[in-house]
């Protein structure tokens, strides 16, 4: 079902694969089980272990520079992207 969302949102398979093959291939094996209402999860499984610190609950942690390695993320923005936003990637000059 999840393809055939991005069929119609106009991405071609390699699109939708390159930018989101990490949900198609865990949907392969089914939805999840908590059908998306997992928010609060983790800060449930500290208090109920007395823990002050979700750190050790968190399903997808990032690394130390912020990156979730699970999902390569974040990731590069397509130029289609942008200018459908009307945004702009400027380098400024040091």
């Amino acid at each position: 079902m999840q393809s055939k969302n991005f069929d119609l949102l106009g991405f071609s398979i390699e699109e939708a694969e390159a930018q989101f093959g990490f949900l198609l291939g865990a949907f392969e094996y089914g939805a999840p089980p908590h059908g998306g209402l997992a928010f609060g999860f983790d800060r449930l499984c500290a208090v109920m272990n007395g823990q002050s610190s979700i750190r050790d609950f968190i399903a997808f942690p990032k690394n130390n520079q912020g990156r979730d390695m699970m999902i390569d993320a974040p990731s590069p923005i397509h130029k289609d992207q942008l200018k459908e936003l009307y945004l702009d990637i400027r380098m400024e000059k040091k």
